[in-house]
């Protein structure tokens, strides 16, 4: 980035810097986050080149060319936030927006990444003060996306995959006790299964969750937690076998490292 413009120079440096992005308006400039496909010949950007403040997401190539509006249909009048992803295959970006209102409603669309084809909504319908939240994720084949909403009730944040184009939408938590949430999450590397942490059982314990992303029976994965104690945190192995996590587990603020299979089993401390 530079003087609010995206660039583009060969990492050899054999060639002048070519600028990428759309000619912006005098308000207008490119937001600093962006992100390059992973096949290394696209670029996704923001930029305010409509209205000010109002950022909407383009994709471009690499080496310079056209920059093609992304969100040009249900999400044309939004703004696009910061956290849009794009899929390892190369096919599609994921992405959140809002209308610039005073109470906006965060919704979750998927767009090709080349565009051409208007954006597709992938969370169901929202009430009023309904969002979905911040960090979802998409599998590591491309194919699905993982997210936190509480469409289903208000101030109930749970958990959906939904296919990355657009489809039937799975949740895949158990019911929620009042004041209940689904906090973290993560996709195993074999995209088989996805691990949470959630007040599922009683309000405020939070506890480790395992269920296969395309829905089904939930595992809890720790140990009965003592009076006060909860997961703190947990990362997957990278062969998705295991589950390390970090929990008061035995006795409330004595904070240890324990392992679970992700499918569910004894726990090692």
């Amino acid at each position: 980035l530079s003087q609010g413009n995206l660039w583009s120079v060969p990492a050899t440096g054999s060639s002048a810097a070519v600028m990428i992005n759309l000619p912006l308006p005098s308000f207008g400039a490119v937001d600093d986050y962006f992100q390059i496909s992973p096949d290394s010949t696209r670029v996704v950007y923001r930029a305010d080149a409509t209205a000010d403040a109002k950022l909407d997401l383009y994709s471009v190539p690499i080496g310079g060319g056209s920059s093609t509006a992304l969100n040009t249909g249900p999400a044309a009048s939004s703004s696009v936030e910061s956290d849009f992803l794009i899929s390892a295959n190369n096919a599609r970006v994921v992405y959140l927006a809002a209308p610039m209102t005073q109470t906006p409603i965060y919704q979750l669309y998927s767009v090709p990444l080349a565009g051409g084809t208007a954006e597709t909504r992938l969370n169901g319908t929202l009430g009023s003060g309904e969002d979905v939240e911040a960090g979802f994720a998409l599998s590591f084949d491309g194919s699905k996306v993982v997210y936190r909403s509480d469409e289903g009730t208000t101030d109930l944040i749970e958990l959906y995959a939904v296919p990355i184009a657009g489809g039937t939408r799975t949740k895949l938590n158990l019911a929620l006790p009042a004041g209940g949430d689904v906090y973290d999450f993560a996709i195993s590397p074999d995209d088989a299964r996805v691990v949470y942490i959630a007040d599922q059982s009683t309000d405020e314990l939070k506890e480790l969750w395992s269920v296969e992303i395309a829905g089904g029976a939930v595992t809890r994965l720790n140990r009965t937690l003592a009076v006060g104690g909860d997961v703190q945190a947990f990362r997957i192995s990278p062969n998705s076998t295991w589950v390390i996590y970090g929990a008061d587990q035995d006795a409330d603020a004595v904070d240890e490292l324990l392992g679970a299979p992700i499918g569910g089993g004894t726990v090692v401390d």
